[in-house]
C-alpha cells in the first residue's frame, strides 16, 4: 500500500525526520502527472519535504507548484525561508 499526499502531509506536519526519499519520490511523481487530481497538495509535500532536508531551492520549486495551497499570508519560517528564496 503506498501513501497518498495527505497521508504523507498528515504525518509529516507532526515528524518530519520520519518522511522518505521515498516519500518524496511519490511525492514528486505525483505532481508531475497532470491526471492526478491532488498535484497541488503532492508539490506541498514534496516542498516539505524538500525544507526539512535543507534542500532549499527544491522546496522553492515545488512550493510554487503548490499553487495556492502554499499560503503566503500563513507567517511561518517554511513560508518565509521560501519567499526569501524568490526574492
Amino acid at each position: 500500500m503506498s501513501l497518498q499526499p495527505q497521508d504523507i502531509f498528515d504525518t509529516g506536519c507532526r515528524w518530519w525526520y520520519g518522511i522518505t526519499s521515498a516519500n518524496v519520490r511519490t511525492s514528486e511523481a505525483l505532481y508531475e502527472d497532470e491526471a492526478f487530481p491532488e498535484r497541488a497538495l503532492a508539490a506541498l509535500v514534496a516542498s516539505k519535504i524538500y525544507y526539512h532536508l535543507q534542500e532549499y531551492d527544491e522546496s522553492m520549486i515545488f512550493a510554487l507548484g503548490a499553487g495556492k495551497l502554499f499560503d503566503i499570508e500563513h507567517e511561518g519560517e517554511f513560508e518565509d525561508t521560501i519567499i526569501g528564496r524568490c526574492s
